[in-house]
Order: C-alpha cells, then sequence, then structure tokens
C-alpha cells in the first residue's frame, strides 16, 4: 500500500509540474507589445514645400510652416505659397523634425509607410487645383501625397490646409479616417 501512494504522489507531483510549465508558456493576452510592433508617432516641427515652376524647372521656391518649439512656445513661423496664375508646378512635399541634430526627415518613414499614410490637401479657391503624384506602394489606387502637381488658373488670396493622416490597417483613401499626425494652414499668393 506503501508503494502506491508513492505512485499517486509522484503522478500528482508530475501533474502539478506539467501544468505549472503550460501555464507559465501561455501568452498572456496583457503582455506590453514588443517595441517592434509599436508605431511610435514622429515629431513633426516642419512641413515644407519646394515648388518649382514646370516651366522653370531649375528654379526651386522653399515655403515652410515652422513651429521648431513645438505647441504652446513660440508662435509659428508660416511662409505665404506665392504662385503666378495660368502656371503648372510640381511640388515637393517635406516633413521635418527640426529639433533634433542633424534634422530628421519624417517623409522619408511616411514614404516607406506608404500603405498607412494619406496626405490631404484643401484649399477653398477653385483658383488652385492640387493632383497628387504619388501613391500607396501596396495599393496603387490610394494616393500618398508627398509628390503633387498644382495649377492655378486666376488671380487669388486663399489658404492651403495640409493634413497628413495615420492610417495603419485602414488606409481606403478615405480623408476623415485614422489619427492626424500633423495639421497645417498657410496663406496662398496666386497673382
Amino acid at each position: 500500500m506503501k508503494i502506491e501512494n508513492r505512485k499517486s504522489l509522484v503522478y500528482l507531483m508530475l501533474i502539478v509540474a506539467i501544468s505549472t510549465i503550460l501555464t507559465s508558456c501561455k501568452k498572456d493576452n496583457n503582455d506590453v507589445t514588443k517595441p517592434s510592433d509599436i508605431n511610435e508617432g514622429e515629431l513633426i516641427t516642419t512641413v515644407q514645400f519646394r515648388i518649382v515652376d514646370t516651366d522653370s524647372p531649375y528654379v526651386e521656391h522653399i515655403f515652410s510652416y515652422r513651429d521648431v518649439d513645438g505647441l504652446g512656445g513660440n508662435a509659428p513661423v508660416i511662409d505665404t505659397i506665392k504662385l503666378d496664375t495660368g502656371k503648372i508646378y510640381s511640388v515637393t512635399l517635406l516633413f521635418l523634425d527640426e529639433s533634433k541634430n542633424p534634422i530628421d526627415t519624417i517623409s522619408n518613414e511616411v514614404l516607406a509607410e506608404s500603405k498607412d499614410h494619406l496626405v490631404i490637401y484643401e484649399t477653398p479657391s477653385t483658383s488652385l487645383q492640387i493632383t497628387i503624384n504619388d501613391f500607396d506602394t501596396n495599393n496603387p489606387a490610394l494616393p500618398l501625397g508627398l509628390l503633387s502637381s498644382w495649377t492655378t488658373s486666376a488671380v487669388a488670396n486663399t489658404t492651403l490646409k495640409v493634413t497628413l493622416k495615420h492610417q495603419p490597417g485602414i488606409k481606403n483613401g478615405d480623408p476623415t479616417r485614422g489619427e492626424t499626425d500633423v495639421e497645417v494652414t498657410l496663406p496662398v499668393s496666386i497673382k
């Protein structure tokens, strides 16, 4: 009888050991996400427009919205974008973090993650028409917005609002979806 009790004790200890091993290997849903899975927001201090008149492709004009110290500090420095009527412009949009040295070009990350980003251009004036020329690398039917063409048709003083949306896993071309990474408004003068 003593032998059976020992066998029972050994079996019980074996069951406890196996249970402990299985529960310790079980993934806990409350585990912290791996750093590689976290898509951290980047600081964007500057939105820069590099504008080239297609009739004069060797002359580049740069206009910016800069808020290097961020919200609540000094007021941002906002350029007026100056364009001529009856022109077509090729525009490259850059998102920068000028708080770092060297300056961090966030646009490179936006391009690399084109499937998760969308740039939205809004202007109340019909004198400025904007066509996006670059697209999501995973779905060429969806726009990105770092490269665009701007066509001016008449004299106007207007505004341009630019929004960078972060849309991981939900990008479908809808500008209302996702989180806003940055949103700026600049004055535009078309002469």
